[in-house]
């Protein structure tokens, strides 16, 4: 049943309680011989109807503005789900029920979007490299995203609250920027600050923005070594190709010839080094252009403990003990991190075996570790430390006796492709070394 607008009701409820009354006074009226007072009473009582007829409409009316306020009200706590009743398509309240109605539907769309936004803006600022801090005018600490405990070596469980307390100088003015050096691991890690400022809620904040600039020179560097590796392979391979025909057909003509038994073996002897050392130099090349034909990683959701497990045959000979108490979930290319933690723990390995003060009883340890958004998978060995950590990294450079350099590097590139990162560090207290990779947790 339609309900009746406020406009009909007044009209109608004036009508029906002054017709009667009218008509008694009209009658008295025409017919005449009746008293002022008479008329006067049914004046009276017609205007007394009018007046509780008009009482009862505002009555209505206030009811009804009461309902549209209710609405209002919970509209600017953030709750759309009221619903205004429209009374009908003709009236003029009608059209203010609608246009609340269309402007709470509107705000709860915003909030939705608004809300949206701000969840996508929160996953970048927590996964994106660049560090990120921001504070208010006093210099209290109101957000700092992963990377930017990374960079500054903040543990999430004893945040820094106040910016004077943070291990780095920042610049007076605003906005600024500058690159300053901070000592990681006896190195010097050089970060670029910037340095900004924002309104949030009419309040004044603080920006400041890090960014690992060996990170960006690693890149930059990474690319230029490709582009190198790239050149000197394709002018490598053409040499090596008619090197290694001509060292085969020499070989056959020398083996077909009539020359001394002696001169014969000599000359066969410098054939085949000629072959070996081509086919050894053809391995080099190849391993150094994985480097530049490496693939983006094939993600998916990966247990780290059972991957682990996974390349421990490979190692039955060796003692390694893993410690972890919970079997936590990547994201990553398997075949890949599979291939990470077999040079790693390759490594540990042949560094326990090459070092005279290595603990005859000595045992590789795996442990796992959450850090925020990230897991830290550490493979510490006891044998002689790092000697030239500076260099770990670097392709073409090796300790190791007929070592490539390669095996380092991929790992890392590899790692920072899955948006992690890879540490070598000396072990405290301890001999040996730990390294340290850390890999992006999936999302549940």
């Amino acid at each position: 049943m339609k309900r009746r607008s406020l406009e009909s009701y007044i009209v109608w409820t004036i009508f029906i309680v002054s017709a009667p009354i009218s008509l008694l006074a009209l009658s008295l009226a025409i017919k005449g011989g009746y008293s002022v007072f008479l008329i006067s009473l049914c004046a009276i009582l017609q205007a007394s109807l009018i007046a509780a007829a008009a009482y009862n409409a505002r009555h209505q009316l206030a009811l009804r503005l009461r309902g549209l306020a209710t609405v209002v009200e919970s509209a600017m706590l953030g709750d759309y789900s009221l619903k205004a009743r429209a009374e009908s398509t003709h009236s003029s309240l009608s059209d203010l029920v609608i246009s609340i109605n269309s402007l709470s539907k509107d705000l709860s769309k915003e909030k939705i979007s608004t809300e949206e936004k701000r969840t996508l803006l929160e996953k970048i600022v927590q996964q994106i490299q660049v560090g990120i801090i921001t504070a208010d005018d006093e210099g209290r600490i109101i957000n700092m995203n992963t990377s930017a405990q990374r960079i500054l070596n903040v543990e999430h469980a004893s945040p820094i609250e106040r910016l004077d307390k943070l291990p780095l100088a920042l610049p007076k003015k605003s906005p600024s920027s500058e690159i300053i050096s901070l000592l990681e691991n006896d190195l010097d890690k050089r970060v670029f600050i910037q340095q900004d400022q924002y309104r949030d809620a009419g309040e004044q904040r603080r920006l400041i923005i890090l960014t690992e600039m060996d990170y960006v020179l690693r890149q930059e560097q990474f690319k230029s070594w490709e582009d190198l590796i790239r050149v000197i392979s394709h002018e490598i391979n053409n040499s090596l190709a008619p090197i290694s025909s001509l060292s085969e057909s020499l070989h056959d003509l020398i083996c077909s010839s009539t020359l001394e038994a002696q001169t014969r073996r000599d000359m066969l002897e410098c054939t085949e080094v000629i072959s070996e050392r081509a086919k050894s130099l053809a391995n080099f090349i190849a391993q150094y252009r994985n480097l530049s034909k490496m693939e983006a990683p094939v993600l998916c959701a990966e247990p780290i403990r059972a991957l682990i497990e996974s390349v421990l045959p490979l190692f039955r000979d060796i003692k390694i003990h893993v410690t972890a108490t919970e079997n936590y979930t990547c994201s990553i290319d398997r075949s890949q991190i599979q291939q990470v933690l077999i040079n790693l723990i390759k490594n540990a390995v042949e560094a326990m075996q090459a070092s005279n003060a290595a603990d005859p009883e000595g045992i590789i340890t795996i442990s796992l570790q959450q850090q925020d958004n990230f897991l830290v998978i550490s493979i510490s060995d006891c044998g002689g430390g790092i000697k030239n950590p500076r260099n770990l990294f670097i392709p073409f450079y090796s300790t190791k006796k007929g070592g490539s350099g390669i095996g380092l590097a991929l790992c890392r590139q590899i790692a920072e492709f899955h948006g992690g990162s890879l540490h070598l560090n000396n072990r405290e207290h301890n001999l040996g070394s730990v390294a340290s990779l850390r890999l992006p947790l999936s999302k549940h």
